[in-house]
């Protein structure tokens, strides 16, 4: 998964990470688009309202999403195709056809074969080259940018396949969204099964204690405002105290710095668990745990998982979530 960037004012304990805060820079008239599951929620609303459809009556009506090769929308059209975790498991009816329409598409995957055995023999273009240990993320995601949106210039409907959901963390979507607005590209986004989503269903997290979600590196940054008596997720630890990209190899200081900024509101002997999902029928989703005063020990696991740790809550049986390789 392409890392996120965060953004210094926005503040680490912000609900549901960068995403909500990118809401506040995108102009209103711009919001129906990038919140839109189809993009043509605007279009969809003022039909409505024409044939005055009421509330009650909204699901038997509601207008069929507009012929986007008709000639009213003869423009371009930027689909950004969340496919889920495991993409043989989660893609949808709905990211199918819109990498049916898709004229060109683009990836970003180690494994590229397994995207393209479930998509009909359709040739993806992968970009996993411009996304290397080491480079300068900044760098890496401006350059996966203009390449896709390069396209355009022989293509009018270009698909980018996302891991997971376009939504959640994921910096490069909201790159292509800002300098496709400044295009008159619109943007598509469709939804995919996110990490959020299987790491909660996966570990069977309950809401009761509330549910904490965090970017590491802006948690440590900003050491804003955490309930230890909530469950909260840490996702990408391993990009603490870097901006170049971590496929493989973390820095230990980084994982000591993480350390010791969750040892501001938790004991030496917490437990924590970190999760790695799996992302294809071969790959297994793998769990670590152990005690906060040993989180540096791991730092070799912290590129590919996402960090729980919480003081009410632990999994009642973690063999039990399958499938899984345990190591604790």
């Amino acid at each position: 998964m392409p890392q996120a960037t965060p953004n210094p004012s926005v503040k680490a304990a912000t609900a549901f990470g960068p995403r909500w805060a990118l809401r506040d820079k995108v102009p209103q008239r711009l919001l129906p688009i990038a919140l839109g599951c189809h993009g043509h929620v605007e279009a969809a609303m003022k039909r409505s309202n024409i044939h005055l459809i009421k509330p009650m009556m909204y699901h038997k009506t509601f207008p069929q999403a507009p012929d986007l090769h008709s000639k009213v929308y003869e423009k371009k059209f930027l689909y950004l195709i969340g496919y889920g975790i495991n993409y043989a498991a989660d893609r949808t009816i709905i990211a199918d056809q819109y990498i049916a329409d898709s004229e060109v598409l683009f990836a970003l995957e180690s494994d590229i074969e397994h995207i393209k055995a479930n998509i009909n023999g359709r040739e993806v273009v992968n970009l996993i080259s411009l996304y290397q240990q080491g480079v300068s993320r900044s760098v890496a995601y401006a350059q996966i940018a203009q390449t896709v949106l390069a396209a355009f210039s022989s293509h009018s409907r270009v698909g980018l396949l996302v891991e997971g959901s376009p939504f959640f963390l994921d910096s490069i979507c909201e790159l292509l969204q800002e300098r496709s607005s400044s295009l008159g590209i619109d943007v598509v986004y469709v939804d995919g099964r996110s990490s959020l989503d299987v790491i909660i269903q996966t570990l069977q997290i309950p809401l009761q204690h509330g549910i904490g979600i965090y970017l590491a590196e802006s948690y440590c940054a900003d050491r804003g405002v955490l309930n230890p008596e909530s469950v909260n997720i840490f996702f990408q630890p391993g990009n603490v105290g870097t901006e170049n990209i971590q496929m493989h190899g973390v820095d230990i200081a980084g994982v000591r710095t993480l350390k010791d900024a969750l040892f501001e509101c938790y004991e030496p002997s917490q437990r924590w668990l970190l999760i790695s999902l799996g992302q294809s029928t071969t790959v297994s989703t793998k769990i670590i745990w152990n005690y906060l005063s040993d989180l540096d020990s791991f730092y070799s696991y912290m590129h590919s998982g996402t960090l729980v740790i919480s003081k009410n809550w632990w999994p009642a049986d973690l063999h039990g979530v399958l499938p899984t390789e345990i190591e604790g």
